[in-house]
């Protein structure tokens, strides 16, 4: 990843054993936190390190004032959509997606199908 893109935004680790083994990468766009990265080394994968970052994620969200969390993701394979929408994550209203995040979709259609991708969100209950 472009160190750039971590400049923007905040990341949350994952260690065991004082080894770094996960991350993600949080970053504001239209005044909700978009979810830019998560990753698990494939080596300790299966053992809920992912889905304790995306709550880690959402919890930092909320703490901040975000009222919800967005993200980008494929379609398939299980672990990117299918794995978001198992943690409460929906597909995002047309009419809900800012000019930041429309920008990043509009970056991601110069490399990708379109149609293998989604926008997924998850409001936050604030308070």
């Amino acid at each position: 990843m472009a160190a750039e893109r971590f400049a923007t935004g905040w990341i949350i680790v994952a260690e065991e054993a004082a080894r770094l083994v996960g991350f993600t990468l949080n970053q504001p766009f239209d005044g909700l936190m978009y979810l830019a990265n998560i990753a698990v080394l494939p080596d300790v994968g299966g053992r809920s390190i992912g889905a304790e970052l995306l709550q880690a994620s959402i919890a930092s969200a909320r703490e901040a004032g975000y009222p919800a969390v967005t993200l980008a993701t494929f379609r398939r394979p299980p672990w990117n959509g299918p794995w978001f929408r198992k943690h409460g994550f929906s597909p995002m209203p047309e009419d809900e997606i800012g000019p930041d995040l429309r920008g990043m979709l509009d970056r991601h259609a110069q490399f990708h199908d379109m149609a293998t991708r989604e926008t997924l969100w998850k409001q936050i209950p604030l308070g």
